[in-house]
């Protein structure tokens, strides 16, 4: 078969497929439209203070080089490809592609002479390929030569990726080797494949379509497979590093047995390993992100007629796969689904990028539209052609950042790679090294059988180690340690005349509030209260406080607690979230109670204690239910248990014992979980808990005072404080 005809079979299966029926016709004409691809980097390129759409290229030349030669094969690849040589400015109100500008200079630099010519070259070399374009008035390819020996030398090529894409990388770097070899030798060119088109022709070509009947349908496809779209995917960040910082990359090995078993899984499907790759990456962000609605963005060629096989521009199209992983899908499930899911968004992947998204969702220019994360698989690493004169290795450069993460895999002779690039301003290498860890652990469990996505262990035996070193085993059999009131009681009994607690002046020993305790529990108890039922404490920290806190879990009724400077509206929300049975405060309480019964708390101190009250709480019961505060939405209550308490403080005394003698100051106000860090602790050790002082905490030198004056042992605050 003669290759016009094998072009010509190629071409229409590809129309037939994608609707790419319309030929593309060459023009003499420099100026064009751009590609709504372009169109879409050039807005960004304006809006944006750094331009993330560069394109770098950087390869070693090691050997004799010639640099005569090799400015001449720049020259010769240029002419090939007119776009390498083009501005974009505006023509009216529409950017257009103009070719035919002069073609840049070769930058020289010499290093040989530096103390590390290798660092100085890596230095020149990442400056030189983080240079923006003016693209109205720039040519946006300017190659920069660094000799670093007589036999090295590094070509560095800072582009923007208007003019330029992954598929083009091989193209040039295999012509510029013809063209340089054919220079040094004085021989023809020979090799190389004719052009009857070029990027500008395609640029119209594109626009043509856009009115054709099988375009409209194909992005009717796209507004329906992309209606009603969750929220932008939220991948959870580490912390935030300097603005500076150099993206970076993370690899892992997929070994060649468990390659042949994924290999052996997706023909069981009918699919194929790309697909198994991506479904095993879509349950990766699952199970990470809490999410079952995800978009991964996968870039395609963008080159649906063989006359572009062979053309350098910017012609990658990105496809966004949806998928929904609700429930608890099989991993078969799931690669079923994508492999439908991908099927389908190839045969309707001539619609560019911007255009889908622009149906789906309002364009911005500091984000990636439609989706955070990226796919993309090569099935063998492309081999550049071999030079007679110079040895040429492609240098790896810092992965772009308009996606925070982007997951390559690509097959070796042992196997397969998988790179996961990310934004260092997101993540700690050390996460992704975890999370490129989980992926291959889930890729080898999906090999061996077919389990439900939420069951398969991410986790390898090192995370399960340290895991394991937090939480020993041994622990799960230990037995509960008692309740905190329970505590109380052995406590009071064997240091009654102790002082527990000390607010200004007043002192009450521990037998003295055990009573008050009791009083608490017996009156609630002579209400009905028990188990499952909730109290209000709207109050300050105090005596009366810390003895309705513990009174409350003595009987077994969990404390709602708040603070009297809380607003009345948030009060009032909480109380009608959480209908408690009862509304203890110390004064008038600042919120509508609805008809809830409200008593102030010496109402039920004063009423008598009839001895000890033996406690039927258990450690499953509620000890308090602890409300946010709203800033993000209504306020959510979060329910702590009795023994959740108690081991707590059972783990919290083992890292910061308190002892009798001991003085701890109760720092934090009730509606702050760590109230219960100095109240709680203290109360069970023996140890005095003296309430802060007001007039102190706004002054470092009074409080400082204050703390020698009250013989303070123990000081626990946050950080803020």
């Amino acid at each position: 078969m003669s290759e016009a005809t094998r072009r010509a079979a190629i071409d229409a299966l590809l129309a037939e497929r994608l609707g790419a029926s319309t030929p593309i016709q060459h023009s003499d004409s420099n100026v064009s439209p751009l590609t709504h691809v372009q169109q879409s980097l050039w807005l960004t390129s304006h809006l944006v203070a750094e331009d993330p759409n560069l394109r770098p290229l950087s390869v070693r030349l090691s050997g004799d080089l010639d640099p005569v030669a090799l400015d001449a094969a720049i020259e010769a690849v240029v002419r090939r490809h007119p776009i390498l040589c083009s501005i974009f400015p505006l023509q009216g109100s529409e950017p257009v592609q103009i070719s035919g500008q002069a073609s840049p200079q070769t930058i020289t630099q010499d290093v040989s002479a530096d103390v590390d010519p290798g660092a100085a070259s890596r230095n020149l070399m990442l400056h030189h390929t983080s240079r923006t374009f003016d693209l109205e008035t720039e040519v946006p390819f300017v190659p920069l030569l660094i000799r670093i020996s007589p036999t090295e030398h590094v070509l560095s090529l800072a582009m923007h990726h208007i003019v330029f894409d992954g598929w083009s990388e091989r193209l040039f770097l295999n012509e510029l080797i013809v063209h340089y070899d054919a220079a040094v030798d004085g021989s023809e060119v020979a090799g190389l494949a004719d052009l009857t088109i070029d990027y500008a022709d395609h640029s119209r070509w594109e626009r043509a379509r856009a009115s054709e009947d099988s375009f409209k349908t194909q992005l009717e496809y796209w507004r329906k497979q992309l209606a009603d779209l969750p929220p932008d995917l939220q991948l959870p960040r580490d912390r935030q590093v300097p603005q500076d910082a150099v993206a970076s990359r993370v690899h892992v090995q997929i070994p060649s047995a468990v390659m042949v078993r994924l290999d052996d899984l997706a023909k069981r499907h009918e699919a194929t390993a790309f697909m198994v790759f991506l479904a095993a990456l879509q349950v990766l962000i699952a199970r990470h992100c809490a999410v079952d609605d995800m978009v991964i963005g996968v870039p395609t060629p963008g080159r649906s007629r063989s006359e572009t096989e062979h053309l350098i521009g910017c012609f990658i199209n990105m496809v966004p796969i949806r998928s929904t992983l609700a429930g608890n899908p099989t991993f078969s499930q799931v690669l079923g689904q994508t492999r439908q899911t991908t099927l389908e968004a190839l045969d309707n992947s001539s619609v560019p990028y911007g255009q889908v998204f622009g149906s789906v969702r309002p364009w911005s220019p500091d984000r990636t539209p439609l989706h955070r994360v990226q796919f993309q698989m090569r099935d063998f690493h492309e081999v550049v052609r071999t030079s007679s004169h110079v040895q040429v290795d492609v240098l790896e450069m810092p992965p772009g950042a308009n996606n925070q993460l982007v997951v390559r895999a690509e097959r070796t002779s042992s196997g397969a790679t998988i790179t996961f690039g990310f934004d260092p301003t997101m993540f700690h290498r050390e996460t992704i090294e975890r999370w490129s860890g989980h992926y291959v652990n889930l890729l080898e469990s999906v090999a061996n059988d077919d389990p439900a996505i939420y069951d398969i262990a991410l986790i390898g035996e090192a995370e399960r180690a340290v895991l394991e070193g937090f939480n020993p085993p041994e622990s799960a059999y230990l037995p509960s340690p008692p309740l905190l009131a329970d505590v109380l009681r052995s406590v009071a009994a064997e240091f009654p005349e102790v002082i527990a607690l000390e607010d200004g002046d007043r002192r009450v020993t521990y037998a003295e509030f055990d009573a008050m305790v009791d009083s608490i529990a017996w009156s609630l108890a002579s209400r009905g209260l028990g188990p499952e039922d909730k109290v209000v404490l709207h109050a300050d920290r105090g005596i009366e406080a810390a003895a309705v806190i513990f009174g409350t879990m003595r009987a077994g009724v969990a404390y709602i607690p708040m603070d009297s400077e809380l607003t009345s509206e948030w009060l009032e929300t909480v109380i009608e979230q959480a209908q408690p049975n009862l509304i203890l405060v110390t004064g008038t309480p600042s919120a509508r109670s609805d008809g809830i019964e409200v008593r102030d708390i010496s109402e039920l101190l004063d009423g008598g204690s009839q001895g000890p009250f033996e406690s039927q709480a258990k450690p499953e019961d509620l000890a308090y239910l602890l409300y946010t505060s709203g800033s993000t939405g209504p306020p959510k209550g979060v329910m702590i248990e009795q023994g959740n308490v108690a081991w707590y403080q059972q783990q919290n005394l083992g890292f910061e014992p308190l002892n009798p003698g001991d003085r701890v100051i109760w720092f934090h106000s009730l509606s702050f979980d760590a109230h219960m860090n100095s109240l709680h602790a203290g109360l069970s050790t023996g140890a005095t808990v003296v309430m802060r002082d007001e007039s102190s905490i706004y002054s470092i030198p009074r409080m400082l005072k204050w703390l020698a004056d009250r013989r303070i042992t123990h000081l626990r605050t946050s950080v803020g404080f």
